[in-house]
């Protein structure tokens, strides 16, 4: 039993040097070249007289964690704010060709209806009623365009 405890107490003396030792050398400033400063380490420098002096310590987070990259595609739209204007920029530009697509669809069909109906008065209501229905959501979409207009001119965000 008196060995197992000797053995426990080496352990443990060990462990709490290796842990101070690395704290002390954790602690301690280190000399880094230029191409280290910018891979993990903070860097202050001082000016003394007659010389500039330099320190630098592994930082802490970047240590831990890492640089994360963004991937590819995400960094062709930009970062922070000029990311997500460009990318609310082509998702409206999107939605408005799409409206357009379908307004020029719902007037076509709205006419050629019209144009087949043979005088039942039925299938011109419902003809004319086509049309009228595209012409107002291309004008509810033209009120759009002008509120996010607006919207983008408070938030500063750059639409179209």
């Amino acid at each position: 039993m008196r060995f197992i405890n000797i053995i426990i107490f080496k352990r443990f003396i060990f462990q709490a040097l290796l842990i101070s030792i690395i704290t002390v050398m954790l602690s301690q400033p280190m000399l880094v070249s230029a191409a280290d400063i910018d891979s993990g380490y903070s860097c202050q420098t001082a000016k003394v007289p007659g010389a500039t002096v330099s320190t630098c310590q592994p930082d802490p987070v970047g240590s831990v964690f890492g640089q994360i990259q963004p991937p590819s595609a995400i960094t062709a739209l930009g970062n922070g704010s000029t990311g997500i204007s460009k990318f609310l920029n082509n998702l409206i530009i999107l939605i408005y060709m799409i409206a357009a697509v379908v307004f020029i669809f719902m007037m076509v069909w709205g006419a050629l209806q019209w144009l087949i109906s043979g005088g039942d008065k039925e299938a011109v209501a419902g003809a004319r009623n086509r049309i009228i229905h595209a012409i107002i959501g291309i004008m509810l979409f033209a009120a759009a365009f002008a509120l996010i207009q607006i919207l983008g001119t408070f938030t500063g965000f750059k639409f179209f």
